[in-house]
């Protein structure tokens, strides 16, 4: 309704329908829209940034800790998180989580403490009694008075008590070098001298008897950081375990061939009988005592192989059934 003069104007509209209202403005308002849509824009992007600000605060930060918690879980380290604000369920889990691998990890440490500690035990009750038993073998097997039969007998006891003393060994040694308990004394070798020692080894103590051997030396220079003796037991287990699966008689071969991109190689080769695909599988397991207890070579190439590891070097072996076998390892160069 208006009031115009003397008249009243009135304006209806159908009922249940939008009433319509109409604004005015002073005329000086609309001189200065363009400044007033420039304050609103301003305004606005103030709110936005202070809404940004808040959002990164609530959920930004915490999923950024979340993310550095999932990583130390990778790492197996502990983790305490924040359990609050949006992701409080989440953080939850993974501190839960990490308990959980805590105590798991705490339980495989006294596993694992037990396990050396009985392999020690059971090394040292049984290395007296085993010296007892090869002293006296050796005096039979010695004693000309005896029948050629029980000197034959005490031979058998010999070899037989001499096999359990380094099954024992092997056992203590494998177990150390699977959790690294032994410490290395490294220094530069030359692998054509530690080939050579290898092979001179079994030949003097007969392991290579009835197997012909060769040793190919290309590069007389090339080095490598190595515990000489060990890796040394190394290479002697290898060249072994050769002539004992194959003892109708076969071929082995030392070569050190020349370096190429920094990387030292030893291969160790036969014409033997070659070994299954199945046990070389067995064999590249992380669990080399698991593995040595399903397959037929014994401990010699697992041993080998993790002595090989704790050089940062790489073992692998190639064979086809009836053609023999090839074992190179890879080793980084001494400069």
């Amino acid at each position: 309704m208006w009031e115009s003069g003397e008249n009243l104007v009135m304006l209806g509209y159908p009922r249940n329908t939008m009433m319509k209202y109409y604004w005015s403005f002073p005329t000086h308002s609309i001189g200065s829209f363009p400044m007033t849509l420039l304050l609103l824009g301003v305004f606005n992007l103030l709110i936005t940034i202070g809404l940004s600000v808040f959002l990164t605060r609530r959920i930004t930060n915490p999923l950024s800790n979340i993310a550095e918690g999932i990583a130390l879980l990778e790492e197996e380290k502990e983790v305490e998180l924040h359990e609050r604000g949006v992701f409080e369920g989440l953080a939850q889990s993974i501190n839960h989580t990490s308990r959980l691998i805590h105590e798991k990890n705490h339980k495989l440490r006294l596993r694992d403490t037990a396990v050396s500690n009985w392999l020690t035990g059971i090394s040292h009750d049984i290395r007296t009694p085993l010296s007892m038993v090869l002293g006296y073998s050796g005096l039979m097997e010695e004693d000309p008075d005896l029948p050629e039969a029980t000197r034959g007998q005490a031979k058998i006891i010999t070899e037989n008590t001499v096999r359990m003393k380094n099954l024992i060994e092997n056992l203590n040694l494998a177990h150390s070098l699977q959790y690294q308990l032994m410490p290395l004394s490294l220094q530069p070798i030359r692998l054509s001298n530690i080939a050579r020692k290898a092979m001179t080894e079994c030949v003097n103590t007969g392991i290579l008897q009835n197997h012909p051997y060769e040793i190919r030396i290309e590069d007389e220079c090339v080095s490598a950081l190595l515990d000489e003796a060990l890796f040394l037991r190394a290479m002697i287990n290898l060249i072994s375990n050769s002539a004992k699966h194959n003892r109708e008689g076969c071929t082995i071969t030392i070569a050190v061939p020349p370096s190429e991109n920094k990387v030292a190689c030893l291969m160790i080769s036969d014409t033997g009988m070659g070994i299954s695909r199945d046990v070389i599988g067995r064999l590249n397991q992380q669990d080399y005592l698991s593995a040595w207890t399903k397959q037929s070579h014994g401990l010699g190439l697992i041993i080998a192989k993790s002595i090989v590891e704790v050089h940062q070097g790489h073992l692998t072996i190639e064979t086809i059934n009836g053609r023999g076998t090839v074992i190179t390892i890879r080793l980084p160069v001494h400069q």
